[in-house]
């Protein structure tokens, strides 16, 4: 079993004050929900200590409180911030603990995403790494438990492995229609708060460009690690939600300088979704 690296850092390890505080994100991005006319299947969310990003992390949660009943099996990509890998790591635990209790692996999708080449299990590659756990509580306040997730964390990616990656994740959702995909990342990290809010903005723009505008004729404009750390993902999932020709939407934007205070060097945070077009 995986235990906690971050309880009591990055969030409380007091299962009723964490209770507490995912609660209050995530009324709180309700109370401010803008107005959705996509079937979000595809999460972006922050990864950060909960102080600074977990106001952001709650529009994202909203969203898939939204539609928790259409999805109770997750593939969570978060990128390495503790080994150096090349390619993709599945962690080795059947379970996973947190405060708030234990989660299941999800076998069948570590399997899937397992036949890729560069895929590999490494129980290091997880241990300490903070980018998936600090996502576990938020789901497990929504689905009490009561959910499957395979956590990928990200290494260095070759254009060509990342259209493989997408590729895999695209047979994945076309064949399981209760999975949802969780990418773990923040945007630009330790700018003055002025100029992160315009790398930020442009970050974003990117995205919803990629995904909203462009054709599949049409070559992406990837964003760079020094964009968002967990680049390698967001830019698999754009291939993603491109081929199945879904529509993103930015939910909310801050930054360190918004929700702790300190703006001299700050870490930007975006609550992005992709889904189908529902629009009448």
């Amino acid at each position: 079993m995986r235990q906690p690296a971050v309880a009591g850092s990055f969030y409380p390890a007091d299962k009723e004050e964490l209770v507490a505080l995912v609660d209050g994100f995530i009324k709180n991005g309700c109370s401010k929900f803008p107005q959705l006319f996509i079937h979000p299947r595809i999460f972006v969310a922050p990864h950060a200590g909960y102080m600074y990003s977990g106001p952001v992390a709650g529009y994202t949660y909203c969203a898939l409180k939204r539609m928790h009943t259409s999805y109770n099996r997750f593939i969570i990509l978060a990128p390495a911030h503790t080994v150096y890998l090349e390619g993709i790591a599945l962690d080795v635990n059947n379970k996973w603990h947190t405060p708030m209790g234990i989660v299941k692996a999800d076998f069948v999708l570590v399997k899937e995403l397992l036949n890729l080449a560069f895929a590999v299990q490494s129980g290091e590659a997880h241990v300490k790494e903070h980018a998936i756990e600090v996502q576990l509580p938020f789901l497990q306040y929504l689905y009490k438990n009561k959910f499957s997730f395979a956590p990928v964390v990200i290494g260095d990616l070759t254009i060509e492995k990342i259209h493989m990656l997408a590729k895999t994740l695209v047979d994945i959702l076309q064949k399981y229609k209760d999975v949802a995909i969780i990418v773990s990342s923040d945007l630009s990290h330790y700018l003055p708060y002025d100029i992160a809010k315009v790398v930020d903005n442009n970050t974003i723009r990117l995205v919803e460009d990629c995904v909203n505008n462009g054709s599949l004729n049409m070559n992406c404009e990837f964003i760079l690690p020094e964009q968002a750390c967990g680049a390698m993902g967001i830019n698999t999932v754009m291939l993603v939600a491109r081929k199945l020709k879904y529509k993103a939407k930015l939910l909310q934007y801050l930054n360190s300088g918004d929700t702790a205070g300190d703006k001299a060097a700050v870490v930007g945070y975006a609550s992005i979704v992709m889904g189908e077009d529902v629009a009448v």
